[in-house]
């Protein structure tokens, strides 16, 4: 199974949705852990109501691109939060928590999203609280 891992790749971040948001919009999202691999994972997206709606799109995602059946627990998310893009500040914040799991880790999101951000959004600033 580690050489299907290695071969197939789930992109690392994604946050659908981030360029389109407007003024005061936000958007909520969740890190996610892979407990074989160790791997973490950032997910946002603005159709979702709840953050475990995310992990389940993402679970599917996985174990799609994966192509492994459904593992209860291989994926797992340690906390979430929201995401606000501020047009006038050219800022991005990355703040609070998710009343279902928790609130995230910012040094290990901060790592995460920050080389994806740059790359999104260059000459923005991104803050997380």
């Amino acid at each position: 199974m580690a050489q299907t891992i290695q071969r197939t790749r789930i992109p690392i971040v994604r946050l659908d949705g981030l360029t389109a948001l407007t003024d005061g919009d936000w958007m909520k999202f969740i890190q996610i852990q892979d407990r074989e691999t160790d791997k973490m994972y950032l997910r946002a997206d603005p159709q979702s109501d709840y953050h475990r709606d995310i992990l389940c799109k993402f679970r599917d995602e996985a174990h799609s691109t994966l192509r492994i059946q459904h593992q209860e627990g291989r994926f797992f998310c340690p906390g979430g939060g929201r995401i606000r893009r501020d047009h006038a500040r050219q800022e991005i914040k990355i703040y609070d928590y998710s009343v279902d799991f928790g609130k995230y880790d910012i040094k290990t999101v901060k790592a995460i999203a920050t080389p994806y951000l740059r790359r999104k959004l260059p000459g923005w600033k991104a803050t997380f609280e």
